[in-house]
């Protein structure tokens, strides 16, 4: 007996993606709270709220043991902000923060891509929910805890579209402020 050919496989791989792939988009839609309530939930659990400019992203390779882990190392990118505002933490205005994000390219080395996370780019602005993870300063909630700044409104699922940032501004302090 051998093994099926690469043709096979693919089409069987292929037929099980089509059969899985509307229920589990639909598990991750179920699982995830409407815009308002994500919204709350993370202005409550961030330990810091900034409005900040991506000033340099640098890809690195960390020891970890995960199951994420290519031959024990890890490739993060180390963003370098330079806060704008604070809404929430101990940040201030002019305040530099270094905030990590799993996956990246080490040059040199290649890299991974994580499905889900943050990703941010030098040059732009984000609204960012951050928290503490494994010592380091990273984004809550994925891509989701990252909304991209433009013309003075910010953009992502909580916001259900382009919203200025003193809407958001004020919905993420009521919901700080909500007992």
């Amino acid at each position: 007996m051998h093994a099926p050919s690469l043709a096979r496989r693919l089409t069987v791989h292929a037929a099980l993606f089509a059969v899985f792939a509307p229920a589990a988009a639909h598990a991750i839609l179920v699982g995830v709270p409407k815009p308002d309530g994500l919204l709350a939930l993370m202005s409550r659990d961030a330990d810091t709220i900034v409005v900040a400019d991506v000033v340099r992203s640098t890809g690195v390779e960390v020891s970890d043991s995960s199951a994420f882990s290519r031959d024990g190392l890890l490739v993060m990118t180390r963003h370098t902000l330079l806060v704008r505002e604070s809404w929430k933490g101990d940040a201030r205005s002019g305040d530099t923060l270094e905030v990590w994000t799993p996956g990246g390219h080490v040059p040199g080395r290649g890299g991974m891509w994580i499905e889900d996370t943050a990703q941010l780019f030098p040059d732009r602005r984000y609204v960012l929910f951050l928290a503490r993870w494994r010592g380091r300063l990273g984004v809550r909630e994925g891509e989701m805890g990252a909304l991209e700044v433009t013309g003075g409104r910010a953009s992502g699922y909580v916001t259900e579209g382009r919203r200025e940032l003193s809407w958001l501004r004020n919905h993420v302090k009521a919901a700080i402020a909500a007992p």
